[in-house]
Order: structure tokens, then C-alpha cells, then sequence
């Protein structure tokens, strides 16, 4: 069972903390070189250092950093009606055997299968189905096909619906092609996903939702925002306040030293005579910003990472909070409401 959709930071949340208050000051550039889930408190357990006091040398590690990134997808053909969509409760059972009469062992797939990619991509296999669907009619049948290194079942049931079952490695899938385009079943949050532009999309009742990482994220303007937790390891190297690039906050309290080979950040309290370490922000870091504030608002670092994707901290190193999760997203229905498979396929 899939946990529930993990928390959301919009791109509206950004330009809101961040459009037109967003700066970075550069401070020099120094020489020489020192010797990857959660984001919530965790009392302590963000910093990256502590003393041992059995030997009293310090004892590094490394973070966890909910990164955010933005995906360009292109947006679906736009339905033409609302019969367009499936809706249904309809499915078709699993065959116990090949067409071969060998014992069928592939379990279920019960996220949205990605292998259909392949599918998609394989020219053969989809004129293979193109032309078994305009002769392979007999209802409640299965018909076996292995093209173009694809295994795969084609059936066809008695509402005049084409399904067709794909074999990868140990697991299998059905989906159904109708209106020209396949649909999938996600039996966790009970509804119909279409596939488009190498995603599983959802038709929610606020608009396009697309499954990436595990997770549905709702699309907006050709690009669906996703976010990742990755431990970021032990630091290479100690923070040295001396070198590296720094970006000082407008107010002039907080610095971020970006340094070493693995393009480090970190995080130095600079309220007082002398900088003082605070935390380890994470590595492969291109650059640091600040927000300055509004009112009410509490101002935010913003980490670039030369992936392309950023994750946002508070002021004292410590993740920021994220957007709250659309109400239609944030879990699937009991297991009471989903409708029951049948428990053999017809004849068998």
C-alpha cells in the first residue's frame, strides 16, 4: 500500500516567498581546501556535527534535503467530451496460463506501470495491436501475441472494450485502449490514469494531475513540480568561514559558504564578532539566495543545486515548511470502495 502523497511545494509558493525580493551578495573568493524523507524538527538532528564525548572529536554526518524540481511535460489532447473518460468500475480478470498453457507466476503491478514506456516506443508492438484489434473480436477471449520482444494478451470483453495485458519481468499489467488513448487502473487511490507524453496522468476535479516519483502532482502551465528527499552525505570536507564562495543575507546575520570539490554549502551565524557554523545546507550547490521577508513572513534561504532543482530553508538552516497537499490528493478511499476483481477469467 502505497503511503500518502507526499507534501507539496507549488511554484506558487515560491514566486509568493520569493518574486521580487530574491538577491544574492557575493562576497570573495578564497583560496585553498580543507582537510541524502524527513523534514520536519527532528530536535538536533540537522546539524551535521556533534561532540563525542568519549574521545571529544567531533563526529560528522551528513542530511536529509527535500529537493523541488520542475519537469516540462507537454499537456494532453484536450477531451472532447466528458464520455471521453473513463470512469467506470469495469476490469478484466488475470489468465491463469499463457497461450503456451505455462503457469502464469508475474504479480500484479500496483503502481503506475512505467514499462509502458517501452510499449509505446516499440513500433512493432504497436502495429501488432493496431491490426488485432480490427480482427480479434471474439468476445471474452484472449488472444496471445509476443512481437517485438513484448509479451503481451489482448481481450475483448462484452462491452466492446479492448484490454490489453503486458508481461515485464516478474510483474504484469492491464490496461485498456479507448478514445484513443490507454488507460491504466491505480487500484490505491481508485481511479483511471491515461497515459501521455511518457506519464500516467489523472483527470482530478481541479485539472491534470501527473504521476512522477511515486507520487500525483498537479500540472500547471507545461511543467509538473516535483519534490524528493535525498541524503545528502557525510561532508568532505570542515567548514572553514576563510575561503570558499560566501552569500551574505541582506540583513547581514546569516552566510553561506559554498566550497570543495563537491560544491558544499554552509550555513554561518554572522551576528556576532566572528562567523559561526551552524549547519550543513548540502553539496553539488551552484548558488544561494535570500529572501528579504514580507511582512508576517519569515525571510528564507533558497538553495540552487546544479541538478536544476532547489530546496528552500529557514534562517537557521532547518527545511522550510511545504505548500499543504490538495484535499483530492492526500489519500486514497478505504479499500472498502474499491470494486472487486473477478476471481478467474471466463472459461478458466
Amino acid at each position: 500500500m502505497k503511503m500518502a502523497v507526499k507534501l507539496l511545494m507549488a511554484v506558487s509558493v515560491f514566486a509568493l516567498v520569493f518574486s521580487g525580493v530574491c538577491r544574492a551578495q557575493h562576497g570573495d573568493q578564497g583560496g585553498g581546501r580543507g582537510s541524502r524523507g524527513d523534514h520536519g524538527d527532528r530536535s538536533g538532528q540537522d546539524q551535521t556535527w556533534q561532540k563525542d564525548d568519549s574521545g571529544g572529536q567531533s563526529l560528522w554526518r551528513g542530511r536529509d534535503v527535500l529537493k523541488t524540481r520542475s519537469i516540462s511535460v507537454s499537456e494532453p489532447a484536450r477531451f472532447q467530451s466528458q464520455s471521453d473518460i473513463v470512469r467506470d468500475n469495469r476490469h478484466v480478470a488475470e489468465p491463469k496460463k499463457f497461450g503456451s498453457g505455462e503457469a502464469i507466476r508475474a504479480h500484479h503491478a500496483t503502481n503506475p506501470p512505467q514499462d509502458h514506456n517501452a510499449v509505446m516506443g516499440n513500433q512493432e508492438v504497436l502495429r501488432d495491436i493496431s491490426g488485432g484489434r480490427g480482427s480479434e473480436k471474439t468476445r471474452n477471449h484472449f488472444y496471445w501475441h509476443e512481437n517485438g520482444g513484448v509479451r503481451y494478451a489482448h481481450y475483448y470483453d462484452d462491452h466492446d472494450v479492448h484490454w490489453y495485458g503486458f508481461y515485464h519481468g516478474p510483474n504484469f499489467y492491464w490496461t485498456r485502449y479507448y478514445m484513443g488513448r490507454w488507460w491504466w487502473y491505480d487500484p490505491t487511490f481508485v481511479r483511471w490514469t491515461f497515459w501521455w507524453d511518457g506519464y500516467w496522468w489523472w483527470m482530478g476535479p481541479s485539472g491534470y494531475f501527473v504521476y512522477v516519483n511515486n507520487s500525483y502532482y498537479p500540472y500547471q502551465s507545461g511543467a509538473v513540480t516535483v519534490t524528493s528527499t535525498e541524503t545528502m552525505p557525510t561532508p568532505d570536507i570542515s567548514p572553514t568561514p576563510a575561503i570558499g564562495k560566501g552569500f551574505d543575507s541582506p540583513d547581514g546575520r546569516r552566510m553561506v559558504k559554498i566550497m570543495g570539490s563537491q560544491s558544499e554549502a554552509f550555513l554561518y551565524d554572522k551576528s556576532g564578532s566572528m562567523p559561526v557554523y551552524m549547519t550543513y545546507l548540502g553539496r553539488g550547490v551552484d548558488k544561494i539566495r535570500f529572501s528579504e521577508g514580507k511582512p508576517g513572513e519569515p525571510a528564507q534561504i533558497l538553495v540552487d543545486f546544479q541538478d536544476g532543482s532547489f530546496a528552500l530553508f529557514d534562517m537557521d538552516g532547518k527545511p522550510a515548511k511545504a505548500a499543504a497537499v490538495p484535499p483530492e490528493i492526500q489519500a486514497p478511499p478505504s479499500g472498502d470502495s474499491v470494486p472487486p476483481l473477478p476471481a478467474s477469467a471466463p472459461g478458466q
